[in-house]
């Protein structure tokens, strides 16, 4: 956008009723975006939604944290500068809308409105609607929406400086930039990208470190509580029967498992937390917790694993044949995390054995992978005659069947 001020809300829907015309054009059909991130414009707001009806709109969470470092929205000099971010970061990691208001609720009580600059240029910004949707799951049904236009920035930060080949291309006049500049980016993005898209999360992207870390929840059965709860009421406190548990395939029935975070400070999952926690989730005041201290203790406490309502939601990978969803920073960013794998394995161990994947035994996947072999010298090459040793694959089998579901 060439604009010399800030965007118009006539500008953006133009823009956006280019890209749509282009896309008819080449790909046969209009764009149907789940979600639009932006900084906090209004013009950019108004004119996307405008012309794309159907898509969500979240406002930038690094933009908001970058205007706190450098002081633009509360001086440093301010009293609560440092704690205004630390309680802001809080918000943004709420686990459910509800939440994320509630939150903003009770840091309104402390806060007060005294302080002129901090309601001025915080609270009446990005506290009230249409600014306050920058937590990570203002929309739990679109994958990796997360608040940020970080990806597209670098995207463009590798357009300029890698494909352009140097910023100055765009220091020209504007005839240049339109007739050079910007067909040479075009053409230069085109080449590289890929002949089809992926969206399935490969089993090579997973690393030692994340089935290490969903061992350690699989391990302690302190730090997890699988329920399964009646179609009714959908209360959490009501189980069905272990024989109903098939229904679970028929969509019949669903399922919730509740996993303590690493860095919670509660050492076994009851029927009070969890009670405590679905309450904050649905946006009222759990009973006992009188400080904000509380409350992001038990915010940050645990998460919640359910089965995924809409499937487009949950981006497939073998390790996930549940679709299981997690409400975490980490399965918001990547589209699985040790909770979900932690979740998956518990689920096939205990509730589904007929479903059993040795993809999915954590225990077994930290063995086979990236285990560093001994230093050794090659062995000397066989007669045709004498019978090889079995292959890798051979003995992954033999030792997949025969694994522990510990």
């Amino acid at each position: 956008m060439f604009v010399k001020q800030h965007e118009s809300e006539e500008s953006i829907a133009f823009l956006c009723t280019a890209l749509q015309a282009v896309s008819i054009l080449y790909s046969g059909g209009p764009l149907d975006p789940g979600v639009v991130t932006s900084d906090h414009s209004a013009g950019i707001r108004s004119g996307s939604i405008s012309v794309m009806a159907s898509a969500g709109f979240e406002t930038c969470w690094p933009h908001l944290s970058g205007k706190f470092g450098r002081g633009d929205i509360l001086k440093k000099s301010h009293p609560r500068w440092e704690s205004a971010q630390e309680q802001c970061q809080v918000l943004h990691f709420a686990h459910t809308d509800a939440m994320f208001k509630r939150l903003i609720h009770e840091l309104g009580k402390i806060w007060g409105n005294d302080d002129l600059e901090l309601n001025r240029k915080l609270w009446n910004v990005y506290m009230v609607d249409p600014w306050d949707c920058w937590h990570l799951n203002v929309h739990p049904s679109v994958p990796l929406a997360i608040a940020s236009n970080n990806v597209i920035e670098g995207w463009h930060e590798h357009g300029v400086k890698r494909v352009v080949g140097s910023s100055g291309d765009f220091k020209g006049t504007t005839e240049v930039v339109l007739t050079i500049t910007l067909p040479k980016i075009a053409y230069l993005d085109g080449v590289v990208m890929a002949d089809a898209l992926n969206f399935t999360l490969q089993m090579d992207w997973l690393g030692r470190p994340l089935y290490e870390a969903a061992a350690k929840i699989v391990q302690d059965s302190r730090r997890y509580r699988v329920v399964f709860p009646s179609d009714d009421t959908g209360d959490v406190d009501t189980a069905v029967a272990m024989d109903e548990e098939e229904q679970f395939w028929e969509g019949k029935k669903t399922c919730i498992i509740y996993v303590l975070s690493n860095h919670s400070s509660f050492k076994k999952l009851d029927d009070a937390l969890i009670s405590k926690y679905e309450t904050i989730r649905r946006g009222e005041r759990p009973p006992y917790t009188t400080s904000w201290g509380s409350l992001v203790k038990l915010c940050q406490g645990l998460y919640k694993v359910e089965v995924a309502i809409d499937m487009k939601a949950c981006i497939p990978c073998e390790a996930n044949p549940f679709k299981l969803l997690c409400c975490c920073p980490g399965c918001r960013h990547s589209g699985i995390c040790s909770h979900v794998m932690a979740a998956t394995h518990v689920l096939m161990r205990d509730h589904f054995p007929a479903e059993k994947n040795p993809i999915c035994n954590v225990t077994y996947m930290i063995k086979r992978l990236c285990v560093p072999k001994k230093a050794h010298r090659p062995r000397k090459p066989k007669g045709a005659l004498v019978i090889e040793d079995s292959s890798d694959e051979e003995e992954a089998a033999l030792e997949a069947s025969s694994l522990v579901w510990g």
